[in-house]
């Protein structure tokens, strides 16, 4: 069971990471964006226009993506959360049994020793 929890501490920290870069990139975009001044002054220049918007391009298709593979990652959080639980239950349901077995031999041992 630790290591569904250290899988999906790493997932985790994979994603946020991951977001963090993103946002990481946008902050470079929007400093960059500031340095040119306003959108006008963007459009008189085309190889800066063409840049800005190839970069906003590539920023939504990465946002995207990420989004589809925090989605995926959520999914499968939920599943293995699914399975977490039903390993528990497993797990209480034997000791359970195991207790029960206990019982039953202590008391048989002490019929047989009688």
């Amino acid at each position: 069971m630790s290591e569904i929890g250290t899988q999906l501490k790493s997932h985790t920290n994979r994603r946020n990471e991951h977001q963090s870069q993103i946002k990481s990139a946008l902050d470079n975009l929007q400093q960059q964006m500031n340095y040119f001044g306003s959108l006008e002054d963007i459009q008189n220049s085309e190889d800066k226009w063409k840049w800005f918007n190839d970069k906003i391009s590539g920023l939504e298709k990465e946002l995207h993506t990420t989004q589809m593979r925090n989605s995926s990652m959520s999914n499968q959080d939920i599943v293995q959360r699914k399975e977490i639980a039903e390993l528990q239950n497993q797990k209480n349901e034997n000791d359970d049994l195991m207790k029960e077995n206990r019982r039953l031999k202590d008391e048989y041992e002490k019929v047989f020793n009688s």
